[in-house]
């Protein structure tokens, strides 16, 4: 009997962050014979299920475009290690905090700065898709940087987080009357800032 596909479980396979050879090939618009080529040659990693059907995970697909200079389909992007700004006035602060980063998600970009202005300055050169406020700083303070982007169509989609050690009921509520995505207290561990920004990082698993 002939099988038939089901697209759902094509969706629950990408959801996990697994293709099949001939949605890779749909992705790199080539021959389904090419990408099985790759694999069997080694040169892009694959799997087979209990059933026999070849797998590829998302992760070693991006490795392997990486590495040949290929561009990104629309639909793997979302799959790119993502873009985060720290902006603390507080030096270790920011060091301890890229750590943290860096040591969950090898893959983020991260850049720091240690006032709102600065961050303001380079939010269109640089991209990002969370930032991180502190709220007490000088001349700007991490709300107020947060209303503006929320204000401009075109930075109104970067989520935020802020950071106090001074941090009230208020301030809270005043935050997510401006679109703040969460709040955390200083001094805050790995799983705080885990806990915050998790769910809108999705990084390559290098």
């Amino acid at each position: 009997m002939k099988s038939i596909a089901h697209p759902p479980a094509v969706s629950a396979a990408r959801a996990e962050g697994l293709l099949t050879s001939h949605e890779v090939a749909r992705l790199l618009q080539v021959n389904p014979t090419s990408v099985n080529n790759w694999i069997r040659e080694g040169r892009l990693p694959a799997f087979r299920t209990p059933g026999g059907h070849r797998r590829i995970r998302t992760s070693d697909l991006l490795v392997f475009m990486r590495s040949h200079q290929m561009p990104i389909p629309s639909a793997l992007r979302p799959s790119l290690a993502r873009r985060v700004m720290l902006v603390d006035d507080e030096p270790a602060l920011l060091v301890s905090t890229r750590r943290i980063l860096q040591r969950v998600a090898p893959g983020i970009e991260v850049e720091t700065f240690d006032s709102a202005i600065s961050a303001l300055l380079s939010v269109t050169a640089f991209r990002p898709d969370l930032i991180i406020f502190d709220i007490f700083m000088p001349a700007l303070d991490g709300l107020q940087a947060c209303r503006r982007l929320k204000a401009r169509p075109d930075t109104a989609g970067i989520q935020l987080v802020i950071t106090s050690g001074a941090l009230t009921d208020d301030l809270r509520r005043e935050a997510f009357e401006i679109g703040v995505h969460a709040c955390l207290s200083k001094p805050f561990g790995p799983e705080e800032l885990i806990a915050a920004i998790g769910t809108e990082l999705t990084p390559i698993e290098d």
